[in-house]
């Protein structure tokens, strides 16, 4: 792939423990990506490197994306995947279907503080890091503590505090002996857009330093809503491929849908529950 700049620098870097501090649309997870590709090509043991990922269909695209790359051994899944692999190979299948069962998925790192994990891999990838919780960064830094490490993160995406995610106790963990390094350009928004956006982030008491690298200055509009005028407009426009719509609610996303199926409008829609590969 061709690299920026400062995905150059990052992936040139010789420190042990690397924090990628990114912002949205700044090719972070490619970078992630190419740096487990030089991982394996330079020779070391694929058995001795994990990806951590935050989805079963992330780490499914991830390698695909390494290719012919990608190394049998080389573990790339979600946290609970791999807390999940320890304990298989001690023989606790049991007891990992029945936390399955329960959907209590965090008891796997539990169980796994029995274990002896210390340097059980010699590197440990992660991407999306804001989103770990308390006992996933104590999983991945306290029990497994590998020697070497390279997480991406994006403080301003951790929109997973719901479900426990803890960006402060991350931060802490990097500040201990990690180098930081920045992405900052944005290659998905035009300038107008990003301005929009940062502007919206302000009033959060939220900060975004990022650049924009599209060669467009975008459009922002904005109305009273309504679902039935939207439709229309789009309709107008006729360039179908141009239009994403955001919803807050799957309800929301079914009622847009119907309305654009009364226009022949063709869609199609990432609504939780529909999701696939495809």
């Amino acid at each position: 792939m061709r690299l920026t700049e400062a995905q150059e620098i990052i992936l040139n870097a010789i420190e042990p423990k690397i924090a990628v501090v990114a912002c949205a649309a700044s090719l972070k997870t490619s970078t992630l990506i190419e740096k487990v590709r030089r991982l394996l090509q330079e020779g070391n043991d694929p058995n001795s490197i994990a990806v951590i990922t935050f989805t079963r269909m992330a780490a499914q695209e991830m390698i695909e994306r390494l290719g012919e790359d990608f190394k049998p051994g080389l573990f790339v899944g979600t946290i609970h995947a791999l807390a999940a692999h320890f304990l298989a190979k001690k023989g606790l299948g049991g007891k990992i279907k029945a936390i399955a069962e329960e959907e209590e998925f965090d008891k796997l790192f539990d169980l796994c503080k029995n274990l002896d994990l210390y340097h059980s891999y010699e590197w440990l990838c992660v991407d999306e890091a804001q989103d770990c919780g308390e006992k996933e960064l104590e999983f991945m830094f306290d029990l497994i503590n590998p020697e070497h490490y390279f997480c991406c993160m994006d403080f301003n995406q951790s929109i997973y505090g719901f479900k426990g995610a803890r960006p402060d106790i991350l931060k802490d963990y990097m500040s201990r002996d990690a180098t930081m390094y920045k992405l900052n350009e944005n290659f998905r928004n035009g300038a107008d857009i990003l301005d929009y956006a940062k502007g919206i982030l302000r009033k959060g008491k939220m900060k975004d330093t990022s650049t924009p690298m599209r060669p467009i200055r975008g459009v922002v509009t904005s109305s009273k809503f309504s679902g039935k005028d939207l439709v229309q407009k789009i309709k107008k426009n006729d360039e179908y491929k141009d239009w994403a719509i955001l919803c807050r609610t799957n309800r929301e996303v079914d009622m847009i849908m119907d309305l654009l199926d009364d226009e022949d409008i063709p869609v199609i829609t990432f609504k939780q529950g529909d999701l696939n590969k495809k």
